[in-house]
């Protein structure tokens, strides 16, 4: 965010744009594109948090959490390639889970 101000105060200060080379602006579009995805990702671990504290605070039981899981499933599988996207998160999800679980059953994850 910073350097894109500062490319706009130059394009301010310079009138026409002169001085601002090809540079800035790839500085500035790889700033803006790398918060855009830290923001993506903070939305999503909000999402995640949101979604699944009902269950893990007790106030769900697992039985509903299940439930409300599929239907939600079924709900994204009804959408714009939902199939697709239900598989890529279930192939994330179980590669998350191996990990965790080879760390914690690693040598030293005791």
């Amino acid at each position: 965010i910073d350097s894109i101000i500062q490319l706009s105060k130059k394009a301010q200060t310079k009138g026409d744009g002169e001085g601002i080379s090809f540079q800035d602006v790839d500085v500035s579009f790889w700033s803006m594109s790398s918060w855009t995805q830290r923001k993506r990702e903070v939305d999503i671990s909000k999402n995640l948090r949101r979604r699944i504290e009902a269950y893990v605070d007790g106030t769900m039981d697992r039985a509903d959490f299940k439930s409300d899981c599929r239907k939600e499933a079924k709900a994204i599988s009804k959408g714009s390639f939902g199939d697709t996207f239900l598989i890529v998160i279930g192939e994330v999800l179980k590669q998350e889970a191996r990990a965790y679980h080879g760390d914690r059953a690693s040598f030293l994850g005791w």
